[in-house]
């Protein structure tokens, strides 16, 4: 049995709402990431700041010294493209338009919006709907595929970060 959905209204604003959900929870994502790499970046620092040096001649620690630190800058780096996919992009070569945010702003004025709006066909503002949600979803497919290479980086990294704390401690416990 073949029939239209008889809430399809409500079917696209729940679609929207849990795709903006999704953007929202990968930024945040992405921010605790990037928080957890730039404190372990500190704690290294702090570690091997005035000594750094020295480290560099122990081929051990030299080598995940300098891994981890160049994971956990690679894996920030990937955090902070995790906020780049914009609708812009999405929106570019349609025109003005009617429900997406990105297309209202492309009218001239107000005045020009809201008479195409009070005038506008339901099919039109539908339609124009189903494109909003293709565009976000498009958004938030980014978000997650560069939120998940963040992650996997930024986990090595931090392996790494504790393998080199735990050379530290080891080294300079057999000095001490």
């Amino acid at each position: 049995m073949n029939s239209k959905c008889s809430d399809g209204l409500s079917v696209l604003l729940a679609n929207i709402a849990r795709i903006h959900t999704n953007i929202r929870y990968a930024d945040a994502k992405a921010g605790v990431v990037l928080l957890v790499n730039m404190s372990i970046l500190t704690a290294i620092y702090k570690l091997f700041g005035e000594e750094f040096p020295l480290y560099l001649e122990n081929g051990d620690v030299n080598t995940f010294l300098l891994a981890s630190i160049a994971l956990l800058l690679l894996g920030a780096s990937l955090c902070l493209l995790v906020t780049r996919p914009r609708g812009d992009e999405y929106a570019k070569g349609r025109g003005p338009g009617l429900v997406d945010p990105v297309r209202i702003a492309q009218h001239e004025k107000s005045d020009e919006y809201i008479k195409e709006i009070t005038g506008a066909e339901s099919n039109l503002i539908y339609q124009q709907a189903y494109e909003l949600i293709w565009d976000v979803s498009k958004i938030d497919r980014a978000k997650y595929r560069m939120l998940s290479y963040a992650l996997v980086v930024s986990f090595i990294g931090w392996v790494l970060s504790m393998l080199t704390i735990a050379l530290h401690i080891i080294e300079v416990g057999s000095y001490g």
